[in-house]
Order: structure tokens, then sequence, then C-alpha cells
């Protein structure tokens, strides 16, 4: 018996111009679905990233990744009865559109399925506009092996949990239950990619000085918070669910066995929430001598001294926190983010006592906000950098769909209307559009803002810390040569900027 022929597709990337750096990512998600199905079905992988084209230009964004001719090419060539296509964020969206029409003039059965953590969001307007045959929303891994074997025993696909489609111009979707014992899931499958190749790519998601072999990995999901800027609980849920300690030591070890992985990135969105299951992960890779760090970032009140300590020992590298704001009114009230400055700077201090690198994310440009509360966070993102060493990274308020912060901006007129994926995209970058307007601040305060931090951060990080300003650069210039000299020749002409001549 034939088997079902699947490809998933990572799309290619469209991202504002002023955005400074893009990276090539493992398709860890496509990596999971494969690894379900794989025994009913023919399966590829292919990554649109993977390319040596050159970004393209498409009036203020930018277009990364293959042409839709060369997709076009390796979709008549493998012939595919489904195509999933990952739309993780905003930018895969328009590559993603474009890649269905193609699927469509190539062969119009073929059934074009949209998924990932974005799509769990915007899935009604997916299938209203038609970009797609169905949608999976929440966690896939069930809800696609049960699509597959459905489509294999010809039967209805519209009676399936987790997978919205529309019939007579109504969206219809049976929500499936979250997985409960995610042990129960396979590795993902990285026998369908060629690591090496990924691996080699001046792009691939790193930011290390010298390139190493390095693997992201994901030991829970969920997150209990509510943080307003932030739509993962739409996709992965509001209840943390974590592999166990022992499942994430073997899948460690099976990473640098087979793939000799010197490094991991960790992606938990709360990987120290459960501080003994941390422990326990901590403890169990020491022998293993590799390196970690996690990219997306730790809460501080989820850390203290001896689990600090321990990081250290087992390999972290360099730790991120969540710090948001400098104000705590703004965390209790405005972000919602319910931790504290005080718990905040004890974690710094430990961090600084142990000698681990720590960085800060940081977020300005809420509604509520005051050019005064933003001015703090700033001012505190640089007395920590230049105190304790904390590297800042500024982001501005995106109201990102399906999130709280877009809700309030949609209902009090503080973005426009009609707002769409071009304009969230263009909104992602600290120098792109700035998107959320009130009567506190707009766009050109935000500008003032912005220049006023990238002043005090050249000040304090160039000066201070040469040596990471020149490993940063290094990094940077690996991959973005061209961006990289422009930005550093306009941070030698930066001047002071007053910030009196913004409305307080």
């Amino acid at each position: 018996m034939k088997k079902t022929r699947i490809l998933l597709i990572s799309p290619p990337e469209t991202l504002h111009q002023k955005f400074v750096k893009h990276n090539i990512y493992f398709p860890l998600g496509l990596m999971m679905l494969a690894s379900m199905v794989r025994d009913i079905s023919e399966i590829k992988i292919l990554n649109c990233m993977l390319t040596s084209n050159p970004p393209t230009k498409q009036g203020d964004l930018t277009r990364v990744g293959m042409s839709d001719k060369e997709i076009e090419k390796q979709i008549k060539k493998f012939k595919p009865d489904i195509v999933g296509i990952s739309v993780t964020f905003f930018p895969l969206i328009g590559g993603a559109k474009a890649i269905s029409k193609i699927c469509k003039k190539i062969n119009k059965n073929i059934v074009v399925v949209f998924g990932g953590a974005y799509t769990s969001i915007r899935y009604e307007k997916f299938l209203l506009d038609q970009n797609c045959d169905y949608c999976v929303v929440g966690e896939g891994e069930e809800t696609f092996r049960e699509f597959v074997e459905k489509y294999n025993a010809n039967m209805p696909l519209t009676d399936i949990k987790g997978i919205a489609y529309i019939v007579n111009n109504k969206v219809n979707l049976l929500r499936r239950e979250l997985i409960k014992n995610l042990d129960n899931l396979p590795y993902p499958a990285y026998d369908l990619i060629d690591v090496n190749e990924y691996l080699k790519k001046k792009l691939v998601y790193t930011t290390e000085l010298i390139p190493t072999r390095v693997m992201p990995i994901l030991t829970s999901r969920g997150c209990p918070f509510n943080c307003v800027f932030c739509a993962i609980k739409k996709h992965m849920g509001q209840q943390w669910r974590p592999h166990s300690s022992e499942y994430v030591i073997n899948h460690i070890k099976y990473l640098m066995d087979n793939f000799g992985i010197k490094k991991i990135h960790i992606l938990d969105d709360n990987f120290s929430a459960d501080n003994e299951r941390c422990e326990k992960i901590l403890d169990g890779i020491i022998p293993f001598k590799l390196k970690w760090d996690d990219p997306s970032g730790m809460r501080a009140d989820m850390l203290n001294y001896d689990l600090l300590k321990k990081m250290k020992e087992s390999g972290n590298t360099d730790i991120q926190i969540a710090i948001e704001s400098g104000n705590q009114n703004v965390l209790n009230d405005i972000i919602k983010k319910n931790t504290s400055l005080k718990k905040i700077e004890e974690v710094v201090k430990d961090c600084k006592k142990l000698n681990i690198k720590l960085s800060a994310f940081y977020i300005i440009g809420f509604p509520g906000e005051t050019i005064k509360t933003m001015k703090q966070t700033i001012d505190y993102a640089i007395r920590l950098l230049k105190d304790y060493g904390v590297s800042p990274c500024l982001y501005v308020a995106n109201p990102i769909f399906g999130t709280d912060l877009y809700k309030t901006c949609e209902d009090n007129g503080y973005i426009r209307k009609g707002l769409d994926e071009k304009d969230l995209a263009s909104g992602m970058s600290m120098n792109g559009t700035h998107l959320i307007s009130t009567k506190e601040f707009n766009g050109g305060d935000i500008d003032r803002l912005v220049q006023y931090y990238q002043y005090q951060f050249n000040r304090q990080y160039h000066l201070h810390h040469p040596v990471k300003s020149a490993r940063t650069f290094v990094s940077l210039f690996r991959q973005h040569p061209i961006i990289t000299l422009k930005k550093t020749f306009g941070i030698i002409r930066n001047k002071k900027v007053e910030l009196s001549k913004v409305k307080d």
C-alpha cells in the first residue's frame, strides 16, 4: 500500500528592514510532528531559510529565504499529498500564504495544513481568507497523528479534536486536551534534517564568537502566568507540564552521542519552575561537561543562589532573566508580571557573586505607561549594566494578536484599525514602526526614548565592557557584515538625546 507523502515546510521570513539580524532555526516543531507520523507516511522537512539567496527588499520589508521558484521546484519534486506549513510567528505568514498558493497551483488536491503557535491564534482568519484547508490548533503531535491516520483511511477529517476547518463560511473547531505526559512523546526526528548543514551556516541560531555544535531542546510546556504581552498560553496552555528529569537527561545524552552536540539551548519559558526537577537535570548533565543557555529567559523569582550555583557548575554560559520594567507599579498593574524588583536585584547580585554572565529583557511602551515610567525602565537597565554587568535587551511593546495587550489597545483605540501582520513585523524592531499611541505617548516619543537608551547603552557597554563589545561585534559581523558596519558607524555618530524634547 502506498504511503501518504507529507512535506513539512518552514517558510521564508519577512522582516522590517531595520530589524538588525535574522537567524536560521532548527525546525524543532516540524521535527516533533515528523516523529509522530513517520511510521505511517513518507515524510520530508523543508526549511526555506536554508538557502544561499541574499535577502530581497519588498518595500519597507525584507524577505529572507528561498524564492517562490525554488520552493515550487521542491514541491513538484517531492509530489506531496499533504503539505504542513509552520506558522510559529508573524514574519512567517507571508511566506506561508505564498507556499499555500504554490501548492494549489501545482495540484489543487494537495491538502494544505497550517500549524504552529501563531496559527493557534489566527486560525479563523487563515481559514476565512482561504489561506489553507485546515489548521492545527494547540499542540500538534496527537492531532496531526490522528489527521494522517484518517487521511490514510479515507475517513472524514472534520471530527478531529484540534483541527479547525471551514464549512459554509463558518469556522469549526473542537479543542483537544493538552498532552498530560510529555514523556510519552518520541524525540524529534533529528535524522530527517542534515544537522551538519545547519551547524555550518553562519546564521544558525547561536551568538557564539567561535561556532560550536549547538542544538535547541524543549523540556517543558505551558505558562501559568498572565503577562499581557505574551500569547504562549493560546498554544501551549496555561498549565505548566514538564518532561521528567530522566527524559531530559537521556535526550541530551542522545544528542551528544549521535550528533556530537557540545551546547544546548533550553527554549523553555519556565525551565526553573520546579526547582527540584531543575536541580536533578543539572546534576544529571554535570558529568557530560557540555555548555547550555536559556535564550527564552527565566523568571527571577524562580531562581535562588544555590540553584544559580548549580547552573554554573553544570555548564551554563549565561542566563537571561525577564525583568520587563524598572517600575514596580508597571510590573504589577500594567504588565501583570507579579514579580518584584527586590527579588530581581537579589538574583542580579547573586549572579555577580558567582561570576555568571547575566542578560535581561526589558519592554517599554505599554498603555498606562508614561514617559517617566519608561525612562525609569531605561535608567534601571543602564544602572544594572553599570553596577553589575547585566547586558540589557530593550524591546518596544508590540500588540500581538491574541494577547491581552492587543485587546486593550483595540478596545481603547491605541492602535489603528486594520492592523495586519506586516505592521507587526515592522513593530518587532526596536528601530521599526511603533504601533501603540496613547494620550501619554506616541511613536515619536518612543523613537526618542529608544535613542536615549541607545546613547546610554553605548556609553556604558562599549566603554566599560570592551571585551563583551568586541565579542558581540564579531558575532554580528560574522552573520550580517553590512548591517553591523552601518550600525557601528551609527553608534560612533550618535549624540546625546535630550529627553526634554519628549512630552512629559
